[in-house]
C-alpha cells in the first residue's frame, strides 16, 4: 500500500444500470467516511446528493472523462465525487433522498 494521497472518483449514473438491475435507487445520497489512523470512531468528510450542483463539478467531470468513466449529464440526480483520500479505511454509504429506496451500485 502507497502512503500517497490517490485521487479516487465515486459515482453512480442509474441510467446506465437501469436496463439491466431492478428496483434502482434514483436519486442518492453518498457519505464518505473515515476511520482516522489509530483513532476511535468514524468522521464524515463528504456527502453529495447531485454532483452537479457541488463546487467540485468540473474536477468530476474531468476526472470521469479521463478514466473513461461513462459521463455524467449536466443537472442529473446522480451521486458523484472526486477527492484526494490520504491513507486510511473510508467507507462509501449511499441512501436515498428523502427515504426512497431500490438498488444503489457504488
Amino acid at each position: 500500500m502507497s502512503a500517497r494521497p490517490k485521487t479516487v472518483l465515486i459515482l453512480e449514473d442509474d441510467e446506465e444500470f437501469a436496463s439491466t438491475v431492478r428496483d434502482i435507487l434514483e436519486e442518492q445520497d453518498y457519505r464518505v467516511t473515515v476511520v482516522p489512523n489509530g483513532a476511535v470512531g468514524v468522521q464524515r468528510i463528504l456527502a453529495n446528493d447531485n454532483w452537479g450542483e457541488n463546487g467540485d463539478a468540473p474536477d468530476v467531470a474531468a476526472t470521469a472523462a479521463q478514466v473513461y468513466a461513462f459521463p455524467l449529464p449536466s443537472g442529473s440526480k446522480d451521486a458523484a465525487f472526486a477527492v484526494t483520500l490520504t491513507p486510511a479505511i473510508y467507507t462509501v454509504q449511499a441512501s436515498g433522498v428523502g427515504g426512497a429506496t431500490g438498488v444503489a451500485l457504488v
